[in-house]
């Protein structure tokens, strides 16, 4: 089953003939790459596509789940890191 306003988006998205893009950061970002699985499963004609922030990552646990499913190829759930990471480290202060 999905969710009801993924199915509204992905509806309103094949109408428009147009692309879905989910973001998230952190569990946000776990999620989004959880929506566009289920996009992608039901939905495979529409093209969807989630950008994350600082996601922990969510392809183990969609290895596991995959074959339960209708199984998709994991590789097409574009699993890209684009960009550059930063890292800021304060001095401490009083």
């Amino acid at each position: 089953s999905i969710p009801l306003l993924l199915e509204e988006a992905l509806t309103v998205a094949q109408q428009k003939q147009c692309s879905l893009t989910v973001t998230g950061h952190s569990l946000g970002g776990w999620l989004a790459q959880i929506t566009v699985f289920v996009a992608r499963a039901q939905y495979p004609e529409i093209h969807t596509r989630a950008i994350t922030f600082d996601t922990p990552g969510a392809q183990p646990m969609l290895s596991q789940i995959n074959p339960r499913i209708n199984p998709i190829d994991l590789e097409r759930l574009d699993n890209v890191h684009t960009g550059t990471v930063y890292r800021v480290v304060f001095e401490p202060f009083d």
